[in-house]
């Protein structure tokens, strides 16, 4: 049980962490990708959605195959799009 606990623990600190991580950087983005606020106001509201919408297949995928196989497909996706976010050279709207 409190394996359970460290484990959703973590994952509400790294989803609290990712939030903040793209909060922080929205200054940056609008230098870096040659953008407007309307434009980075774009990618938060899609950042948003993307991640309310995925809440529950994941809980159902994690229902399926078991919460560890679940959620470390789930660490391994986030890493492969901040991958391809971060080699994204512009933001085509």
């Amino acid at each position: 049980m409190k394996l359970r606990t460290a484990a959703v623990t973590l994952a509400a600190g790294l989803g609290l962490a990712d939030a903040s991580i793209v909060t922080l950087a929205l200054p940056q983005l609008l230098h870096d990708l040659s953008t407007t606020v309307q434009g980075v106001a774009a990618v938060l509201a899609v950042y948003t959605v993307v991640l309310a919408v995925a809440l529950l297949p994941a809980e159902a995928l994690a229902r399926r195959i078991g919460p560890a196989r679940a959620g470390a497909g789930g660490f391994a996706l986030l890493a492969v799009a901040s991958l391809v976010c971060g080699v994204s050279g512009s933001l085509p709207l």
